[in-house]
């Protein structure tokens, strides 16, 4: 048997705990260009996760153009950022502005074995 989720005995400490936590946490539903224009400043830190090139897994996907897009935007941020996105020589094209550093994983999510991959580390400083 497991220990129940809530424990009615300790809920206003619990609760309380939940607070401080998440009483500097803001809440968005921006899309991602009104999101980093709105949070841009320096001192300002960003980790961007953006669908992969040219792999359909994902309910939003980004065209070649979103990426160009990105891109331009991200070498007018006051921000330092961090992206992760698959190693294929378009993305290299479009970001190799930036400082690009490729990594090798291995996929294991959803597979009942382990995939290699590569991976681009993307920064601007």
């Amino acid at each position: 048997m497991s220990r129940p989720r809530i424990n009615l005995l300790r809920i206003e400490e619990e609760l309380s705990e939940v607070h401080l936590r998440l009483a500097g946490v803001t809440i968005e539903h921006l899309n991602w260009k009104d999101f980093l224009k709105t949070y841009d400043k320096p001192g300002a830190f960003f980790y961007l996760d953006p669908p992969y090139y040219k792999a359909p897994y994902y309910n939003y996907n980004f065209e070649l153009a979103d990426f160009e897009d990105l891109a331009k935007i991200l070498s007018c941020l006051k921000s330092d950022f961090v992206l992760s996105i698959n190693d294929h020589p378009e993305m290299r094209r479009v970001f190799g502005g930036f400082k690009l550093k490729p990594v090798g994983l291995s996929y294991s999510v959803a597979q009942k074995r382990c995939i290699s991959g590569r991976e681009l580390v993307i920064t601007n400083n």
